[in-house]
């Protein structure tokens, strides 16, 4: 939450749907850590899976605060003018 609010300033330099995409990407890759072998992070297999489930999710919530303030942004952007998500109706 920290990440999104400091970052928000800064968002408003590039296109939204770049932001969507480079987000996404990163977000993707997050799991590139995992792939790799645990002996690439140290001799321990526990500690290294540690790591693996750190940078995952470090990688995972960088690629979230690039992508996740501008998603609302997109969604009405793309709307047609004057047409809104239809409402309910609870009884």
């Amino acid at each position: 939450m920290i990440g999104i609010i400091l970052f928000i300033p800064f968002a408003n330099k590039f296109k939204v749907f770049d932001l969507l995409v480079y987000g996404a990407m990163v977000s993707a890759f997050a799991l590139f850590p995992m792939a790799l072998p645990w002996q690439v992070y140290g001799t321990d297999i526990a500690r290294s899976h540690y790591i693996m489930a750190i940078l995952c999710m470090v990688i995972v919530t960088v690629g979230e605060v690039l992508w996740s303030p501008k998603l609302n942004e997109y969604t009405a952007a793309i709307a047609p003018s004057g047409r809104r998500a239809p409402t309910l109706d609870f009884p």
